[in-house]
């Protein structure tokens, strides 16, 4: 556009730009390769980071060596196969983390995604894997291999390319391949643009050229390549961002021009971005407030994480579209456990008014106090549990939490359901015995009988989300 149509463009932002000119699949090996130490380095450097993940590169390459040895399947539902399942080996090991570092909301967690693989905790892998079948309805392949069979294939030098990948490490060699590219361009048929596709665009427009730091596929020399051309640049690198620095995230908003993000901000970097081509684009001649860059530095690395059995399965569920007769059920039991919790105070107050030889035997009262204890107890849960998914998501903005693992500040909460299962046991006993002894009225059986069914119920959707495993 700024080549063909010079005089239809005021200004120009590129992020995480490849410049024409540019040997991109020649240089992936060497760039992604980089980026890798770059991260390897940054947690090493970080002292809770290097305590808690120490000798990440050699970790990393371990659980490489060994998915290659004894590849590993897990499940992958998707919503044509609910039983699919992902074969993971080395390879599949490391896009996964290479996607991640695409994502500045992920850069953080991925220490623990590392760790966690190499104890045979794989819930990163299958979020991983979970978000390309997700993701799949927004991508537009046709589109892509176009662009990339006109304007990249066809002076892709596959000579440099082959040497290259035979220089590597034989963990990576696997890892890059160009045949099913090639292979695909030879059918894919698109119209022969010219040698100008090859050559670097010279423009004066003004423009903003940025990249994030962590961006495997698209670094910042790429950006200083594109920029050498444009006379009328400013180029910035994002600190702590990978893939698309000005991206906008539902997660993120910009910052107003002079601000400062936190540097506990796991999304500073998209922020600084976001605030640095609004403040170009009001006014392309001036230079944009940078002051957000001197506050950003390293990622804030999660260092408490702790993966859980079920984990994956909880967040799958809470992402995903849940059938009708599944609410229906969840908030049957919620209106069930409240209106228990609600009516026991006045059951109490009654009973107490009563003459003491005229009360229920202590047997026919004891599921009703289980079933008070597991109301509130449970109400406390879901009610801790959103609140600090949305704190974790929204306030705090780790999304790394989501993927790997809860923090393990989360411990107790998620010691409850268990508790509360204990207890419901205990209720549907003495439930039984009530009936079974005709102890207390009619009525009252029929309430805790309702109450214990809500409760289980209840357990039966903790048990479906993953909460026993």
């Amino acid at each position: 556009m700024m080549r063909d149509f010079p005089d239809s463009i005021r200004s120009s932002v590129i992020d995480s730009v490849v410049p024409l000119q540019s040997q991109e699949m020649a240089n992936l090996p060497k760039y992604t390769l980089q980026q890798f130490d770059l991260l390897f380095a940054s947690c090493a450097a970080d002292l809770d980071c290097n305590q808690t993940y120490p000798d990440l590169e050699t970790v990393f390459n371990e659980t490489i060596d060994r998915l290659n040895q004894s590849p590993v399947e897990v499940s992958v539902p998707s919503e044509e196969d609910k039983n699919h399942t992902r074969s993971i080996d080395g390879s599949v090991f490391q896009g996964v983390v290479f996607s991640s570092m695409y994502d500045s909301t992920l850069l953080s967690g991925i220490p623990a995604m590392i760790y966690a693989t190499h104890n045979q905790a794989y819930i990163s892998m299958q979020m991983g894997l979970l978000g390309e079948e997700m993701t799949i309805d927004d991508y537009f392949p046709g589109m892509a291999l176009s662009l990339r069979c006109a304007e990249m294939e066809p002076f892709s030098d596959y000579e440099l390319i082959d040497k290259r990948i035979e220089q590597l490490d034989a963990r990576w060699q696997s890892f890059f391949t160009t045949e099913s590219l090639q292979e695909i361009c030879e059918v894919w048929d698109v119209n022969d643009l010219g040698i100008i596709e090859d050559q670097a665009v010279i423009s004066d427009i003004p423009t903003l050229v940025i990249s994030g730091e962590y961006d495997p596929i698209t670094p910042p020399e790429e950006g200083t390549a594109a920029a050498e051309t444009l006379s009328n640049h400013y180029l910035y690198v994002i600190p702590a961002s990978g893939h698309g620095a000005t991206s906008d995230s539902m997660l993120s908003s910009p910052i107003t021009p002079g601000s400062i993000p936190t540097e506990s901000d796991s999304l500073g970097g998209l922020n600084c971005g976001q605030s640095l081509r609004d403040d170009f684009l009001d006014n392309p001649t001036e230079e944009p407030d940078t002051s957000c860059l001197n506050e950003l530095d390293e990622p804030d690395y999660l260092t408490d994480i702790r993966p859980r059995k079920g984990w994956f399965k909880l967040v799958k569920n809470a992402l995903s579209p849940a059938p009708v007769a599944f609410w229906v059920m969840l908030g049957s039991s919620i209106v069930g456990m409240i209106f228990v919790l609600l009516s026991a105070p006045i059951a109490w107050i009654k009973r107490y008014r009563q003459l003491q030889e005229n009360r229920t035997p202590w047997r026919g009262r004891i599921a009703r106090y289980m079933l008070a204890i597991v109301s509130l107890l449970s109400l406390f849960f879901l009610i801790s549990l959103g609140s600090v998914f949305m704190f974790s998501t929204f306030v705090e903005e780790k999304i790394g939490y989501l993927i790997v693992g809860p923090s393990s500040s989360w411990d107790f909460l998620f010691s409850l359901p268990w508790i509360t299962l204990i207890i419901t046991i205990v209720a549907v006993v003495f439930t039984v015995i009530g009936w079974k002894e005709k102890l207390g009225g009619i009525v009252g059986r029929i309430f805790y009988t309702l109450g214990t069914i809500f409760t289980v119920a209840y357990h039966l959707i903790l048990w479906m989300l993953g909460f026993f495993g």
